[in-house]
């Protein structure tokens, strides 16, 4: 048997960024390097290397590349496993052919301006090694290696529902597949390197400059010593806004801390705004939540509409006790056009938060609240969206896992799953000690890592200011600038990347929530 390397193919889906192309030229100089390597090393591998095609998705990055003469651009499906089947399926593939069985492909979704060249090689001989099906490394930052991919993938009578590399993993069983672990291991950092996004894009550049300034490798372990020697180089901007629209709400709720006395002026809901100006498009989840009940707010759905047609949002979340959905329907149904174009189909979710379907378990831990008002409110809700009769949006109902209501969680899922309702559970979060500890298991990583709230989040209250930490959110802070305060939050977040937890202005040392990512 001859396993053969025939072609590289690079995926480029309608979603990729117009800004790819900025890293467009040296991914394709990364590639004719990886050929070269691949060519030197191809006895070793045990591999021949079959005048490889490049073969790469039809976009219109590709228009700015000068030389396209080595390039096969193909009007392919935005699938890639449909893409994939175009080019390697062999229908009726006789089981004794081997030598066709194990025709492969390096597999790149997205682009690779930071390309791992010994990874990659090493990636392919584990690939010929153990005559896998399809080959990939599981713990690598996307972009940093290709996948590798054979003929015989596509004999599996089943197709993916989601990305390729869940479907591989999901049918292990049918498939001669290899996943490969490396160190140093970078999950923990959410690294992607394959310009889909434009966060994704700028990180490449950061790392890139970051690399060179500092004589490293571009490989993995360049990419370990330049995060520890500037762990900032990979704080970008905020990808996670929680905003509190008001400290109001409908019910005293035991399960969280007292909430202040203020309401978002309209001022600083135009600052809001004004500062997402200077953030990633199409990057940040905004959350109108805090202590009070930010849906119940009187302007929350027209600066939730707002904030969905920014380009740099793209998805809204309210979080609400329910009270009040009447208004947001009539709201949206008043202004369908806008809310149409703000794509709330898809941008908008509200989280109900729950505590039990009990109403005497209900009242107790939601003062002054009325189990049976909510539920008619989510009687409401759902003939509004089985009916269509508006704008749609997505509804999770939340039910906080703790000691007292552990015996309902069954019946909860059994309740609304499925329905147009999608049940979820919530953490408890003590604020660091403050409330009473009534979580039913201690979920906390036995390491403790950096925080991502410190990495990724701003918490805005309804004062208008932003504190340090969502743990001690009326715990003073800085005037309304997203950006500023982002920037004044650099040295709390290298201490906490470096393990000094106890150098941050914030109850770092008795917080469990440090592990949570939120967007």
């Amino acid at each position: 048997m001859n396993p053969r390397l025939t072609g590289f193919y690079i995926h480029l889906p309608d979603s990729l960024p117009e800004s790819a192309a900025e890293v467009l030229d040296t991914s394709l100089k990364n590639l004719n390097e990886l050929s070269d390597k691949l060519n030197a090393s191809a006895q070793d591998l045990g591999i021949r290397i079959v005048n490889p095609r490049i073969l790469v998705r039809k976009h219109s990055i590709l228009s700015s590349l000068k030389e396209k003469d080595s390039l096969e651009i193909l009007d392919l499906s935005n699938e890639p496993y449909e893409a994939l089947k175009t080019i390697l399926a062999k229908p009726d593939l006789p089981v004794e052919d081997l030598d066709a069985r194990m025709e492969t492909y390096a597999f790149f979704h997205g682009l690779f301006p930071l390309l791992d060249l010994e990874l990659s090689v090493d990636l392919l001989h584990r690939h010929v090694e153990f005559l896998s099906s399809y080959t990939y490394a599981e713990n690598v930052p996307l972009g940093l290696s290709p996948d590798y991919i054979s003929a015989e993938l596509f004999e599996l009578e089943k197709k993916p529902e989601s990305d390729i590399r869940s479907f591989v993993f999901k049918n292990f069983h049918e498939l001669d597949a290899e996943v490969a672990f490396y160190q140093p291991d970078l999950r923990i950092h959410r690294l992607e390197f394959n310009g889909l996004s434009h966060r994704s894009i700028s990180l490449c550049k950061s790392v890139a400059e970051g690399l060179s300034r500092n004589s490293l490798p571009r490989d993995l372990k360049g990419l370990d010593q330049l995060i520890r020697k500037e762990p900032d180089i990979i704080r970008l901007s905020p990808s996670y806004l929680e905003i509190e629209l008001c400290s109001q709400s409908p019910v005293r709720d035991k399960l969280i801390l007292p909430p202040g006395s203020g309401t978002l002026g309209e001022k600083d809901r135009a600052r809001v705004l004004k500062d997402l100006d200077s953030m990633l498009p199409n990057d940040v989840t905004v959350c109108l939540g805090g202590l009070g009940d930010s849906g119940s707010d009187a302007g929350a759905p027209d600066f939730a509409l707002k904030l969905l047609g920014h380009p740099s949002v793209k998805q809204v979340i309210v979080e609400t006790y329910g009270y009040d959905f009447s208004t947001w329907i009539q709201y949206l149904q008043s202004n369908s056009k806008e809310a149409m174009e703000a794509r709330t189909e898809s941008g908008l979710s509200f989280i109900v938060r729950f505590c039990s379907l009990r109403s005497d378990r209900y009242e107790y831990f939601y003062e002054n609240g009325s189990l049976s008002k909510v539920l008619s409110q989510l009687d409401i809700l759902e003939d509004y969206l089985k009916q269509n009769r508006g704008p749609g949006f997505s509804v999770y109902l939340e039910m906080q896992k703790i000691q007292e209501v552990e015996d309902e969680i069954h019946e909860f899922f059994q309740k609304y799953d499925p329905t147009v309702f999608t049940p979820i559970l919530r953490k408890l979060n003590t604020y660091a000690g403050v409330l009473e500890d009534r979580k039913v298991a201690d979920l906390t990583p036995p390491i403790r890592g950096f925080c991502w709230h410190l990495a990724r989040d701003i918490y805005i209250n309804s004062d208008g200011k932003i504190p340090i930490c969502r743990q001690d959110p009326l715990g003073g802070g800085t005037e309304l600038n997203i950006q500023q305060a982002f920037q004044n939050h650099k040295e709390a977040y290298i201490y906490s990347m470096q393990g000094q937890h106890d150098q941050i202005s914030a109850p770092c040392m008795k917080c469990d929530e440090w592990y949570l990512f939120q967007g």
